[in-house]
């Protein structure tokens, strides 16, 4: 019986070691842009969260044959373009580093779109692409009692504090869900559409909340002024 030759062992163990190398997924060393979306009706919060080494200053969204955007909403420092192909480019002078994020806000003309995106590094180079489908928001404690007894501390309402509506534009006797960023951590607010107190929540120790209201039935749809406000008076308004 022959014996297996060294050039023969060889071989085979460079072959093994080929196959090893084909068969990882090549996401495992991949790093680039993470895309969450949340949806309600025709509105969508889409977040983009840079794990690149590269700092990212655009990002463009598009959908599919069935969509079209009616509006959309950006954070502070950043601006949209709607082309005419149906394209929003969102730019910005204040790029986001390895481990930052950014959220905007779209409208549709139908529910739960599926939302292409492409991000672009400052030297104009494509970074990632793909695509995200929006997941339902988690389910929540509609209009949450505030709990006797317990006292906050530190500020409230801070300046960079921000919260958004879904929808945008509500009807009368419509529930609507709030979330919002960057608030005090652990403390208690009451919502308010105009001068009227409708409901109240708490923020989670990262300073957000996600919560449920119901607009009332007699509210004037002509005028809608929603704000949040703290234990000491300070408000903020939606974005």
């Amino acid at each position: 019986m022959n014996k297996p030759s060294m050039r023969g062992i060889l071989l085979s163990i460079v072959l093994l070691f080929s196959i090893a190398l084909i068969s990882i997924p090549p996401d495992v060393y991949a790093q680039g842009i993470n895309a969450e979306s949340v949806g309600l009706e025709e509105t969508t919060i889409i977040e983009f969260t840079n794990d690149s080494d590269e700092e990212i200053n655009s990002f463009r969204i598009w959908l599919g044959a069935d969509f079209n955007f009616k509006s959309f909403k950006t954070e502070k420092g950043w601006v949209g373009e709607k082309t005419p192909q149906g394209v929003i480019i969102f730019t910005t002078s204040e790029s986001i580093k390895k481990g930052e994020s950014v959220k905007f806000g779209v409208k549709t003309d139908n529910k739960n779109p599926g939302i292409n995106w492409k991000a672009i590094d400052i030297k104009s180079n494509e970074q990632d692409t793909g695509k995200v489908l929006p997941k339902e928001l988690p389910p929540v404690v509609e209009n949450t009692e505030i709990k006797s007894g317990k006292t906050s501390t530190g500020a409230g309402i801070l300046s960079d504090s921000i919260f958004r509506i879904i929808p945008e534009k509500p009807n009368a006797g419509s529930s609507i869900r709030v979330t919002g960023d960057n608030f005090g951590a652990s403390q208690e607010f009451d919502f308010y559409i105009d001068n009227s107190k409708i409901g109240s929540f708490e923020t989670d120790e990262n300073g957000h909340f996600m919560t449920t209201m119901k607009i009332p039935e007699n509210q004037d749809a002509e005028r809608v002024d929603f704000k949040v406000k703290d234990s000491d008076g300070e408000e903020k308004r939606s974005v």
